[in-house]
């Protein structure tokens, strides 16, 4: 199965898609945020964190299977990220960073991992429930279904030929990108 966007479809229909997506991006912001148990920016921080902790994973050529699931991924495969990068990331002032990260250790929802970094601490994803992580999906389905009844994604079943898609998960991580 494949997902595309018909760009000229988007442009016609621009005020539906960006509808669209900004409900999306909200009901999604405000679900992590009540699952986090914080305000907009620092669940921001934390979701910033919490990508760049597990990214060391996901971007290795193969994953070990055994840490797909919420199991709490060893420090060997777990990374971190600076105040500067989640500044960089975010678009937030670093010293509104510096001082959300110093709450959020506070709060336990972040560790420091040298004076430089900090990270997610293991374990973290469980805050999620699984109801919560349904309603996201829900979101996310309702989202493509509209529109895809628009035309502006369209589904076929054929792919593209290897030369034409963009690399699979596991091509992305071994790319380094």
């Amino acid at each position: 199965m494949r997902v595309s966007v018909n760009r000229q479809a988007a442009q016609d229909d621009a005020r539906l898609v960006v509808f669209e997506l900004g409900n999306f991006f909200l009901g999604q912001h405000r679900v992590l945020a009540e699952a986090l148990g914080l305000k907009p920016v620092p669940a921001l921080i934390v979701l910033t964190v919490a990508i760049s902790t597990v990214q060391k994973y996901m971007r290795q050529s193969a994953p070990d299977p055994a840490f797909r699931s919420a199991v709490p991924l060893p420090d060997a495969l777990s990374g971190g990220i600076s105040r500067r990068a989640i500044a960089r990331a975010t678009g937030l002032p670093t010293e509104t960073v510096r001082r959300c990260v110093e709450e959020l250790v506070g709060l336990r929802r972040l560790e420091i991992l040298s004076a430089q970094m900090v990270r997610t601490p293991p374990g973290s994803i469980s805050m999620i429930s699984q109801a919560q992580i349904e309603a996201m999906l829900t979101g996310l389905a309702r989202q493509t279904e509209t529109l895809v009844r628009a035309g502006v994604l369209e589904l076929s079943a054929t792919r593209r030929p290897a030369s034409e898609r963009a690399p699979a998960v596991a091509d992305r991580r071994s790319s380094g990108s």
